[in-house]
């Protein structure tokens, strides 16, 4: 298990070395690595392991259900060419977003190797805020996207940590959190990430709503936290721009005529495409593509993905994929969130919720921590034992010092 949880987080390597790619030439054998050893480590354990969470019939059921029809789409999408083992191990959009929740849901992680998990994406914070400093220095629109895959090479535990915080009393790892909240924040408004920007949005009402159904936080400390965030954000907004609504996210807009003018016509095309019964009961399987115009689009037209997490999930799986995918989903955020005794299970329930209400603007299915997480998460909220300890058991026993 130690060694699943360090492949784990060296995850957010290979994503960032696949986008170094992009930029630079070298060696692709180095992309392999990771995701060959993460894939084999996942295996191992789901193989030795069994899905001990399920409550009752139903979510058995499901499970299985679920199960079947992921592995059905995995033998669909077989081709007989040497390019295919290379997209099923390096496709981040390929196979393993789907492939690898099946294993994930079979792995329920102890409180030992839960605080080895913790206590390293800890000890990235301060690395981290060095990296977003170094990126708000150099904002330039041409390298947006290496500049988030950057900041994710380190901080892609922050959104859990900053859901945690009630349970850490170090207050250099607070005030950490807070200024990576602030940062990650204003560089997604700045290039205009309105997906980003919408999720980090979210973090932070999930994470005032955990603080607020916490009895150990009192409404002064409350409100002296809100004063904090509010001097600390001044600064940060003052350093680019006089009007904050001169930033990108607020020039494209955040409303349905912004939302439509950058992806109004993909979802036109897809569902102009996208019309049998077959289509929308099991998918068009992993190979399968869509008519597109814009970026993405092969020479015939045709695009593998669509930037809309259900709709992505659709094209794939149809709306039975959709389907078992919402059912964990919701689930596991009822059970962890209204039925537990602690705010770690409440934590990990509200990832999945965030990750489904952004999947309207973006968050498709894709090989990367944060993703791979949300799977994760989902045994640890169905699981009795550490939905029943209390916030000083949790601290105790999984909180690094």
């Amino acid at each position: 298990m130690k060694r699943f949880i360090y492949l784990f987080c060296f995850i957010s390597f290979f994503n960032f070395v696949s986008v170094l790619q992009q930029i630079i030439y070298f060696n692709s054998i180095i992309k392999y690595v990771v995701p060959v050893l993460f894939f084999v480590s996942a295996l191992t354990l789901y193989l030795k392991s069994k899905p001990s969470w399920l409550i009752n019939n139903t979510d058995k059921v499901i499970y299985y259900l679920f199960s079947s029809f992921t592995f059905f789409l995995l033998i669909d999408s077989i081709r007989f060419e040497v390019f295919y083992l290379q997209e099923f191990f390096v496709g981040e959009l390929y196979l393993f977003p789907y492939l690898l929740p099946i294993f994930m849901l079979n792995i329920t992680i102890d409180s030992f190797n839960l605080k080895l998990y913790l206590s390293i994406i800890k000890k990235l914070l301060l690395p981290g805020i060095f990296i977003l400093f170094v990126i708000i220095f150099n904002l330039n629109f041409e390298n947006w996207y290496f500049h988030v895959h950057l900041y994710e090479l380190l901080l892609f535990g922050f959104p859990i940590l900053f859901l945690l915080l009630n349970f850490f009393s170090n207050k250099r790892i607070k005030i950490s959190l807070y200024i990576i909240f602030i940062l990650i924040l204003f560089i997604a408004s700045y290039y205009g990430r309105r997906s980003l920007f919408g999720d980090i949005v979210l973090l932070f009402g999930f994470r005032q709503l955990i603080k607020i159904s916490s009895e150990t936080i009192s409404k002064f400390s409350m409100a002296l936290k809100f004063s904090f965030l509010f001097l600390m954000i001044i600064p940060v907004i003052l350093l680019y721009s006089e009007n904050i609504f001169q930033l990108s996210v607020f020039q494209r807009g955040l409303n349905k005529e912004g939302w439509e003018e950058s992806r109004g016509q993909v979802l036109e095309e897809f569902f102009s495409d996208f019309g049998s019964a077959k289509d929308w009961i099991i998918g068009r399987g992993l190979n399968g593509t869509v008519r597109r115009t814009l970026g993405g689009a092969n020479e015939e037209g045709q695009g593998r993905g669509i930037e809309n997490g259900f709709l992505m999930l659709i094209l794939k799986g149809g709306n039975l994929y959709f389907f078992f995918v919402l059912y964990f989903f919701l689930r596991a955020f009822y059970l962890g969130w209204f039925k537990s005794n602690n705010d770690f299970t409440k934590a990990f329930s509200a990832l999945l919720l965030i990750h489904l209400l952004g999947m309207i603007g973006f968050n498709i299915p894709i090989f990367n921590h944060r993703y791979m997480l949300l799977w994760l998460a989902i045994p640890i909220c169905f699981s009795m034992y550490y939905r029943g300890l209390s916030n000083q058991q949790v601290k105790e026993l999984i909180i690094p010092r």
